[in-house]
């Protein structure tokens, strides 16, 4: 059974990390997005068994928000 995993993070080296780490666990699915706005349209779309999520994530792809 592939556990699926979504990952909520802009920082992309830290994403890279953690993505490196999911690939070599075996049965990981990771789903990878850089803000709140995409990862609840990717939560609307499919169920996650985690999700690992940045505190002070952007509200959208791109935006700098000015408060967390």
């Amino acid at each position: 059974m592939t556990m699926r995993v979504l990952l909520v993070e802009d920082d992309t080296e830290f994403a890279k990390t953690v993505e490196r780490a999911a690939q070599s666990t075996p049965d990981c699915d990771l789903t990878w997005v850089g803000s709140r706005d995409t990862a609840l349209a990717a939560l609307a779309g499919d169920s996650f068994d985690l999700v690992i999520l940045d505190r002070r994530i952007p509200s959208a792809d791109g935006v700098l928000d000015d408060h967390a």
